[in-house]
């Protein structure tokens, strides 16, 4: 099953998953199929400390490029830091 979106922003803060919405288009530019929230974000326990944790579905392999601008564009977006973590394929 072929799975496209933002996933599991629904469990996100608002202003976070506002900032995911509105820049969905770009992110799809740069080869995101689907996102999904991880960690505290998820349980909805994280503080204003709290880094975000964000599985990434690409379309095809991960390029080195997408590895770095993905999380340096999400933590432009979200003002918090992003640790990016992307399944296999």
């Amino acid at each position: 099953m072929k799975r496209t979106g933002w996933g599991e922003l629904r469990t996100m803060k608002p202003d976070l998953q506002r900032a995911i919405m509105t820049a969905w288009g770009e992110l799809q530019a740069m080869g995101v199929e689907h996102l999904d929230v991880l960690g505290s974000e998820a349980r909805g326990v994280a503080t204003a400390n709290s880094d975000v944790d964000v599985l990434v579905h690409l379309r095809g392999p991960a390029t080195l490029r997408q590895l770095v601008a993905l999380p340096d564009r999400l933590e432009v977006l979200l003002d918090r830091k992003v640790d990016l973590v992307t399944c296999a394929r």
